[in-house]
């Protein structure tokens, strides 16, 4: 081989070894740009997904919201029901002991005077059973006979 012609080679082997470097910097670029397309593809699709799930969490939260509100509605007019209900019962309880006190206090006074009574009857028997036997009548003054 000549020189000229191994000059020729090795021109012709750098402009190959800068043609195939050019080709793999354009590879890389080419791989690079689709790789950054695809990431970018991949993350407007997640943020997509995202929203969507967020959107479906928000309206699943907001229907779950409004049926808590309604049954803690539900519950707080059923709890003012029974404190009505409770305060009409404690009002008639308390009507009830009422008249039980008054009632215990008429037993109490009939009770008394059932006793007067006996205590009455009994001296009224005793009064009796002396005149029947003979006696004299007791004088009720001085609790003496006469």
């Amino acid at each position: 081989m000549t020189k000229a012609n191994k000059l020729s080679v090795d021109v012709l082997k750098d402009q190959l070894e800068q043609k195939r470097v050019i080709d793999l910097n354009t590879l890389k670029m080419t791989n690079r740009k689709e790789l950054e397309g695809q990431l970018a593809k991949c993350k407007r699709e997640c943020n997509e997904q995202a929203d969507l799930r967020i959107h479906e969490l928000t309206l699943g939260y907001e229907e779950q919201k409004e049926e808590l509100q309604r049954e803690l509605e539900m519950r707080d007019r059923e709890m003012k029901q029974f404190n009505t209900k409770l305060e009409e019962v404690q009002n008639h309880l308390t009507e009830k002991q009422v008249q039980l006190s008054r009632y215990k206090d008429e037993v109490e006074g009939l009770q008394n005077q059932l006793a007067d009574l006996q205590k009455e009857f009994e001296e009224k028997c005793k009064d009796v059973m002396h005149i029947k036997t003979g006696g004299s009548y007791p004088d009720k003054k001085s609790g003496r006979r006469s």
